[in-house]
């Protein structure tokens, strides 16, 4: 079985998480809203999912929006996950 790897972008806040995905899905990018992954300790309970090779589009995509993230890279094998903080 093939492992997948996403990056996972935590907030602070709820209202942070969806004006990131607004931001993001209007420069083209796919991206999802989903539950922050229990091994991820940020506050607001929702994380936005990418493609490891947006990453960096969004980062700066954010920055512009002076929106904070925690960047994650998530990486699921099977019935196993391994969740890693990505720091830049």
């Amino acid at each position: 079985m093939s492992s997948t790897t996403f990056s996972i972008v935590a907030f602070t806040s709820t209202h942070d998480a969806i004006r990131s995905e607004t931001e993001i899905k209007r420069e083209g990018i796919a991206c999802r809203l989903i539950p922050t992954p229990p091994e991820v300790s940020a506050g607001c309970g929702l994380a936005l999912r990418i493609a490891p090779e947006d990453e960096e589009a969004v980062r700066q995509i954010l920055a512009r929006c002076e929106v904070a993230g925690a960047y994650y890279s998530l990486t699921r094998d099977g019935s196993e996950r391994r969740v890693e903080r990505r720091d830049c």
